[in-house]
């Protein structure tokens, strides 16, 4: 039978709108996790010159990465993260705090992988909750920007 883990909820902030994403009543409430390497990644065309040089040219904006990992994670509260990605599909808008720059900021991810691994599910004896496990352990979400 799950149990009921604490999330400290306020992490990031997804919707289908820029404006929603904006505002916690109405955004999705991704809780903070143990983990969470960010990166900025700089996208650039570079070419070589007559001399040898190597000139390069910034090609659009630096796009924001984020692995996110959770030891644990409410059983209840996985599913509800899940949904709402099924749901509303695998790009959204996000409103996260950019580590690199230290500001919040608001803009378009995708969703490129979800992984968890299941505490202690529930075996054939519990037909009630058969199969549900206690929580996950070991859980990712990995979004990136989508440069728009």
């Amino acid at each position: 039978m799950p149990i009921n883990l604490k999330m400290k909820q306020g992490f990031l902030y997804l919707a289908t709108t820029q404006a929603d994403a904006e505002d916690p009543t109405k955004a999705f409430m991704v809780p903070y996790a143990q983990q969470m390497p960010f990166a900025t990644t700089f996208r650039a065309q570079l070419q070589t010159s007559a001399n040898g040089q190597i000139v390069g040219q910034q090609i659009g904006r630096p796009y924001d990465t984020q692995q996110i990992t959770w030891e644990r994670y409410d059983s209840q509260e996985w599913w509800n993260l899940n949904q709402w990605l099924e749901t509303n599909g695998m790009c959204f808008w996000c409103h996260y705090f950019a580590f690199n720059a230290g500001e919040w900021r608001t803009r378009q991810f995708y969703c490129s992988e979800i992984q968890c691994e299941p505490y202690r599910p529930a075996g054939i004896n519990n037909v009630a909750n058969r199969g549900e496990p206690m929580y996950y352990t070991n859980c990712t979400l990995t979004i990136t920007d989508m440069g728009a």
